[in-house]
């Protein structure tokens, strides 16, 4: 708001030009137990559709991020070695919108994750239903 005022030639220059913004810290994330992500299956075998309970059980055993679970392709499964390649992510660029880009940090890796969950995603990306 204060660029575009100072942009707009309301106020000559920002007020909180020389002001350094304090570092933001982060507490340290709590995962699921077990006993929590068994529940969390259940529930989602019983009441969601296919599709919406398999995001999610990706979501828990690849600990992928959101940006990044909605841009994976076939070419990231092997079903093989029942592994996946987290290599991009959709992103919301300022100027540029929603792009997809390399994973934050430009870090690639390849999570394993169980036989069935791959072969459901292989399904679902070939464009056919999952059960």
């Amino acid at each position: 708001m204060i660029n575009v005022t100072v942009e707009w030639i309301l106020i000559e220059e920002s007020p909180c030009k020389n002001i350094k913004l304090p570092k933001l810290k982060y507490g340290e994330g709590e995962a699921y137990s077990e006993e929590q992500v068994k529940l969390l299956f259940e529930q989602l075998n019983n009441r969601e559709i296919a599709k919406k309970r398999l995001l999610v059980e990706l979501a828990v055993v690849s600990a992928a991020r959101q940006g990044e679970l909605v841009t994976i392709e076939e070419k990231h499964l092997n079903v093989e070695n029942n592994t996946l390649l987290i290599e991009q992510a959709l992103v919301n660029l300022t100027g540029d919108g929603v792009i997809v880009k390399e994973t934050k940090g430009k870090r690639k890796r390849v999570v394993t994750i169980p036989s069935d969950i791959v072969n459901d995603l292989f399904t679902l990306l070939q464009g056919k239903n999952i059960n």
